[in-house]
């Protein structure tokens, strides 16, 4: 099964080591975080989500021995993709523990069962509304029975990390790092297009930042954006990225020009580069005919002929105007 957009950006992202532990550091309970050795980090190979729910839910597992020596401790994650919350988490997520748990008994039968925290990473727009215990799915009148019964009724805990209600103040002041923050926030706005585009006027020395320390993860940063948006608007984006971060401006434009020379190779093999060419530039045409007016209101006729007449160059250089100008003539000048 193909990865879908979102589990391949966390999985890129947070499968490093080092984004992983920024993203404990933010998320687990002080004491819990300080009884586990963070350089000893592992990330385990392994996937428990069903395969027929894959474009709902992705995970990643570590491991990491506890500082008092007294063995090792499991970190399974679950990000959520789906817009709601599904209401029978708990239930969902103590499954894949128990698979774990087999697993572990499995390649060490005589060793006792490790401990798992699990925490779930939650971007759906309404922000987590549901169940964080398994003993919430079961009826409320069973929590107040007597101390005889109580003992049968099963309790289990998930750490929630609620990215809706995550403020960028928020973000910025819990999880360290620019690419972890970056992803956490798109993550946050991928169903929030506008928003996800704004994130380069708000945030360009996180992207710059990233740009700097992590050419690779930026690539991911902008593969998410070209699967997720849409296409006119991710020429915004991208060149948002031109005017307001050098570098990872620079890397943008970059990916910019890699892309359109995959497409004019495949085009060579398929024997028709010309084609394709012409379909590129009548794309890019009325990609600028949607933007101008959306931002400015129909166009006049003058305006239509000046952007039929427009060459390639004329086009590349209108999708970095459109950005600034404050009209369409502006934007359509000589």
């Amino acid at each position: 099964m193909a990865v879908r957009p979102h589990d391949a950006l966390f999985k890129a992202t947070f499968g490093v080591p080092a984004y992983a532990i920024a993203l404990f550091r933010a998320v687990l309970p002080p004491a819990v975080f300080d009884a586990l050795e963070w350089a000893d980090l592992r990330v385990e190979n392994a996937s428990f989500v069903d395969p027929a729910l894959a474009d709902r839910h992705g995970d990643l597992l570590f491991s990491l021995p506890r500082r008092d020596g007294s063995g090792h401790v499991l970190l399974y994650v679950l990000v959520e993709h789906q817009s709601q919350p599904d209401p029978h988490m708990p239930l969902r997520l103590l499954g894949y523990l128990v698979q774990i748990w087999q697993r572990a008994r499995r390649e060490a039968p005589d060793v006792p069962l490790p401990l798992i925290v699990p925490l779930v990473i939650s971007h759906a727009p309404a922000g987590w509304t549901t169940a964080s215990t398994l003993d919430e799915l079961f009826p409320p009148e069973l929590k107040g029975v007597g101390r005889e019964l109580a003992e049968y009724l099963p309790r289990f805990r998930i750490l929630v990390e609620d990215l809706a209600r995550a403020t960028d103040d928020r973000i910025r002041a819990r999880v360290a790092g620019p690419v972890p923050q970056l992803v956490c926030r798109l993550l946050r706005d991928a169903r929030d297009h506008a928003a996800l585009i704004a994130s380069v006027d708000a945030w360009p020395d996180v992207y710059e930042a990233a740009g700097q320390r992590d050419p690779a993860a930026l690539h991911q940063i902008l593969a998410y954006v070209d699967q997720i948006v849409e296409p006119f608007l991710v020429e915004e984006f991208r060149a948002k990225l031109a005017l307001r971060t050098p570098t990872a401006g620079a890397i943008a434009m970059r990916w910019s020009e890699l892309q359109r020379e995959e497409a004019r190779r495949e085009g060579r093999e398929e024997g028709r580069e010309e084609g394709r060419e012409e379909g590129r530039e009548e794309g890019q045409r009325e990609l600028l005919r949607r933007q101008l007016t959306l931002k400015f209101g129909e166009l006049s006729p003058e305006h239509e002929a000046r952007l039929a007449a427009a060459s390639a160059a004329d086009l590349d250089r209108f999708a970095v105007r459109i950005l600034v100008a404050d009209s369409a003539a502006a934007v359509l000048a000589s």
